[in-house]
């Protein structure tokens, strides 16, 4: 009984190891047969993202043209004048004369300034100081061919008119309140509120005559030309009351008196 027993293990063990046996070979046989391919380095994955393919000019998207500037058609029939950015500052001649009364500390003074066309300062004359009256004693008489002339404090004055220098000076001696005339050789006539009642200048400022006063009338008012050679001055009083008298303007003699 025991001997069938050890035949019957023996049995089964031979046939587990022949089991074995067997289910090792299957084993081989899958793992020859069914052994995974190598993948080829095209299937391999890359971590760099393919790059695309650069577009052909065709491709390219056509850029927007700038739009060009349209030249004009027509030219300025004139070129702008171009000024000079240094331009001369030098004045011009003079064209124009203004005359100014300064007061000032009791005193008086004249000043006249001669501009050019531009408007610029030529030359400016100033008189000297001059002790303030009851009248003023600094005037402009005007422009003249041989000069500018002015009355200041009693001197009568000329001045070169494209210099400013002096030309002459009358220094006989003019009051205050003065009005004055001239005629058409350029004669200058000056009448004083007292004295001289006419002085006649010429244009190289020599005095032709001069008359101080006239008896029984006083004070002067104002002097203009009556007739062709004849002026006549103004009084405020005489021994009648105001009055006028005619005068000779050649030689300074009285003509015709009123009252």
């Amino acid at each position: 009984m025991k001997k069938t027993y050890k035949k019957i293990a023996a049995f089964l063990a031979a046939a587990l190891l022949i089991l074995g046996v067997l289910a090792g070979c299957d084993k081989t046989t899958a793992t020859e047969t069914e052994s995974p391919t190598v993948p080829t380095e095209t299937d391999k994955p890359t971590d760099k993202p393919t790059e695309t393919e650069a577009p052909t000019d065709s491709e390219k998207p056509t850029e927007t043209e700038k739009p060009t500037e349209t030249e004009p058609t027509t030219e300025p029939t004139t070129e702008p004048t171009t000024e000079s950015t240094t331009e001369d500052d030098t004045p011009g001649k003079p064209v124009e004369y203004w005359f100014k009364r300064e007061v000032q500390d009791a005193m008086e003074r004249g000043i006249v300034t001669a501009l050019d066309e531009k408007g610029r300062t030529v030359w400016t004359y100033k008189t000297n100081d001059i002790p303030m009256t009851e009248l003023d004693r600094v005037f402009d008489v005007g422009l003249f061919s041989y000069g500018y002339v002015i009355l200041a404090g009693g001197d009568v004055i000329c001045l070169d008119a494209d210099t400013g220098k002096g030309v002459w000076i009358n220094k006989d001696g003019c009051g205050g309140g003065c009005s004055t005339i001239f005629d058409k050789d350029e004669n200058i006539y000056i009448n004083s509120y007292y004295m001289p009642l006419l002085m006649k200048i010429a244009p190289n400022g020599k005095t032709v005559y001069y008359v101080e006063d006239l008896e029984d009338y006083f004070r002067t008012t104002d002097m203009r030309w009556e007739s062709e050679g004849v002026l006549k001055i103004y009084f405020e009083s005489t021994i009648k009351g105001p009055g006028w008298v005619t005068f000779d303007a050649s030689n300074g003699l009285a003509i015709e008196f009123k009252p």
